[in-house]
């Protein structure tokens, strides 16, 4: 099925989509070179993309309020070059080529350089008619009060080389990003969405490659560290998810710590890696030998197998067996909500005996049982399981609370922050992980706006026969 490719931007008060076909580059704000008597909405030349292009303030051009700062997009029809700046570069989205709809009669009087319309990243896009612009504000030539021509057309502002339609067309567009220090790009066609996350949620005992779980209006959407799996330090910086669909597994979120703009390659400026890369197969260079290596998502993701496929989160086609079981006469499921740093997990209800607000922990005197501890409630001796140790930024007291689940017909103790509430969510809220021995997390839910991981207790614990043995001797 066919799908478009648009760059989502902002400007005043609009949401505006550009096709990405169009877009040579994004660049941040440069000096400009203000040009009296030039034709309107030019704001004057600026140097971008290695030439001097004329710069327009999309949000004027469209009747609002312009607003100071903001980013380039370059964009280019057959030799007409200009850089729009835009307030702000939401992301890039894929649509399929159904999901925009003509604007009706009315609304193209009154927006007359917008054509479509379509639905992504939670918000309503319109589509810019960038031939409409051209041919509306051409770069007629303006006088000076003696005569002089000022600005004249686009083809005598630029370099007369400008490269022709069927030239710019030949270039890959890539998305430059930045990762762990080091300059990577990721071909734009590779590309679903762009997204900045809220809360990344960890995931216990997942493998080192999935950086955890953001919400995606609504849905889980997983992420897998990009840093870790070029074989480059992971850092704390990655605020942007590039989300892309992997072969066999689905879409899944990539993580960068910056996006930088757009750059068109010519197929010819770019070479082989002469050695094995992790995700890398080609590499170009740009501004002085600055060397950009280009992600491959098949080789990136190949290194970890069927196991990204495995910890994606889906919706279960029928009902499923595991820890979790939905009697056909049960409407809801309920869990116990509690809190471990800044994560929320759940834990299946029916396996919760009890509550207790705080335990002393003694520490075993064998290591090697899996537990951290025991803990005397009410006059019992029950083997404690520390999940604070498991979650990053998670709690130190010393006399935490303790959740005491049923394991093997005995009790054990998991010691959360801080237990919230009892759950009662509908089927439909409730969205299925495959089983993985590495990742002990069997469901994801939703209650309102925030992602419950429903741990299972059966790969949480470790056995109870060693330790509950050891707690027996005198």
């Amino acid at each position: 099925m066919e799908r478009l490719d648009f760059l989502c931007t902002i400007a005043g008060t609009r949401r505006i989509a550009i096709p990405l076909n169009l877009v040579l580059s994004v660049e941040e704000v440069r000096p400009l070179t203000p040009l009296p008597f030039s034709p309107d909405q030019v704001e004057g030349l600026v140097m971008a993309i290695g030439r001097v292009i004329p710069q327009m303030c999309l949000a004027a051009v469209l009747g609002e309020e312009p607003r100071e700062g903001g980013v380039l997009v370059v964009v280019a029809a057959s030799d007409d070059i200009r850089a729009l700046r835009v307030d702000q570069v939401a992301g890039m989205v894929q649509i399929e080529i159904e999901a925009a709809t003509t604007i009706d009669e009315a609304d193209r009087t009154a927006l007359p350089l917008l054509t479509a319309r379509f639905e992504a990243l939670g918000a309503e896009w319109l589509v810019l008619d960038y031939s409409g612009l051209t041919r509306e504000r051409q770069m007629q030539a303006g006088e000076g009060t003696d005569g002089a021509a000022l600005v004249g057309n686009v083809s005598e502002v630029v370099d007369a080389a400008a490269a022709p339609a069927e030239g710019v067309d030949q270039h890959l567009p890539l998305l430059l990003v930045e990762i762990a220090g080091e300059s990577y790009a990721v071909p734009t066609s590779d590309i679903v969405e762009l997204v900045i996350p809220g809360i990344v949620r960890s995931m216990p005992a997942a493998p080192a490659w999935v950086a955890g779980m953001i919400d995606r209006r609504g849905a889980p959407l997983l992420l897998l560290s990009t840093a870790t799996l070029l074989g480059r330090p992971s850092t704390a910086e990655s605020t942007i998810t590039l989300v892309v669909n992997i072969p066999g597994a689905g879409e899944v979120g990539i993580t960068v710590d910056r996006a930088v703009g757009i750059e068109r390659v010519h197929p010819s400026a770019i070479h082989v890696v002469p050695r094995d890369m992790a995700g890398v197969a080609n590499y170009f260079v740009i501004e002085t030998e600055h060397i950009v290596g280009i992600i491959d998502l098949v080789a990136l993701t190949a290194q970890v197998g069927d196991a990204v496929a495995e910890l994606v989160p889906r919706e279960p086609s029928s009902p499923a067996t595991t820890e979790i079981v939905m009697a056909s006469a049960k409407a809801s499921l309920k869990l116990l909500a509690v809190r471990l740093g800044r994560e929320l997990f759940a834990l299946p209800l029916d396996r919760v005996e009890r509550i207790q607000a705080s335990i002393v922990v003694t520490p075993l005197p064998q290591p090697g049982t899996g537990f951290h501890g025991m803990a005397d409630v009410g006059g019992t001796m029950v083997p404690v399981l520390d999940l604070r140790r498991a979650v990053e930024h998670a709690g130190s007291d010393p006399n935490p609370p303790c959740t005491l689940v049923r394991i093997e017909g005995a009790l054990a103790g998991l010691v959360i922050d801080q237990v919230l509430r009892i759950e009662d969510l509908l089927d439909k809220d409730v969205e299925d992980i495959a089983m993985n021995p590495r990742l002990p997390v069997s469901h994801v839910a939703r209650s309102g706006d925030q992602l419950l991981s429903v741990l299972v207790l059966d790969r949480v614990l470790p056995p109870l026969d060693s330790v509950l043995a050891m707690a027996a001797k005198p």
